[in-house]
């Protein structure tokens, strides 16, 4: 469940490296991130998989003074899938077309623990829809973002926390969630910032590493140039993705553009952009 899927175009630009969002996409990553959002923020995402699903996600964050808060809503659709039968000369032909469709919402919260250490929770539901077989599941996600210095920060994330929640179908059968565990590390400097993160899935027994880089060129600082080296876990075995891209501040927006290779070898290239918005605080910078 989204558990590979780009959240946006400057988290898939740096290899889908989570726990740094600076608007309210924090909410689909580590929601301790909400602190490093704006007063209030908005973000926009979408793209095709396959060049036949259709994925997009939305989200808004506020500030309030009990912390912040977000909300965040992703879904995958599939539309006019082929339902067969055989016809008189033995041949397939359709008989009638279904739809398919995923979605998650997540209800996120994050606080201050100490000056330099916040910590954040999603509540997380989940939906899924194919012919006549429908589920749905809850779970949580928990958190902790950690800033000891001004240019480094480390990400925490535990996500679907609850083992015994499950994804309950009307047929009476049920789905664990992936439960993953990822630590995350951000060094940022004048010209660049470095990414690195380690995830380990919980059902497959699997180590998965990610690195990233974006360059702020002295000529243009309002442009960064980004690139991600990520490990996806394949049916069999660990493949590597490449991904490349730019993100463009202006003023209070936030533009981002990323391409990235595929694992699928007939889909060979992504592009991605997604759009965001942040309103900053009284002093003028974020929080």
């Amino acid at each position: 469940y989204f558990s590979f899927v780009a959240f946006s175009s400057r988290y898939a630009v740096v290899g889908n490296i989570e726990g740094f969002s600076t608007n309210a996409n924090a909410t689909f990553e580590n929601p301790a991130g909400l602190q490093r959002a704006g007063r209030a923020s908005f973000s926009s995402f979408g793209t095709q998989i396959m060049e036949e699903a259709t994925y997009a996600n939305i989200a808004y964050s506020f500030t309030t003074r009990w912390g912040k808060f977000g909300l965040g809503h992703m879904f995958v659709a599939v539309d006019d899938i082929a339902h067969t039968k055989v016809n008189q000369d033995q041949e397939f032909e359709p008989a009638s077309y279904f739809k398919y469709r995923s979605s998650l919402t997540r209800l996120s919260y994050s606080a201050l623990l100490w000056p330099k250490m916040a910590w954040g929770t999603s509540l997380n539901g989940y939906k899924t829809e194919l012919y006549q077989l429908q589920a749905q599941g809850y779970n949580q996600d928990l958190g902790l973002l950690f800033l000891p210095t001004e240019q480094l920060s480390f990400s925490i994330l535990g996500k679907n926390i609850w083992t015994q929640s499950k994804l309950k179908y009307n047929n009476n059968t049920s789905e664990s969630l992936p439960r993953q565990l990822l630590i995350s590390s951000e060094l940022a400097r004048t010209d660049l910032t470095a990414y690195a993160q380690w995830k380990y899935l919980y059902a497959y027994q699997k180590h998965l590493a990610a690195v990233g880089l974006q360059i702020h060129p002295k000529w243009l600082r309002s442009l960064r140039l980004s690139i991600g080296h990520k490990e996806n876990l394949a049916v069999e075995s660990v493949t590597k993705t490449l991904s490349l891209g730019t993100v463009l501040p202006l003023g209070n927006w936030e533009f981002a553009y990323a391409y990235e290779s595929s694992d699928h070898p007939q889909f060979d290239h992504y592009n991605y952009f997604s759009i965001s918005w942040s309103a900053r605080s009284d002093d003028g910078t974020n929080p």
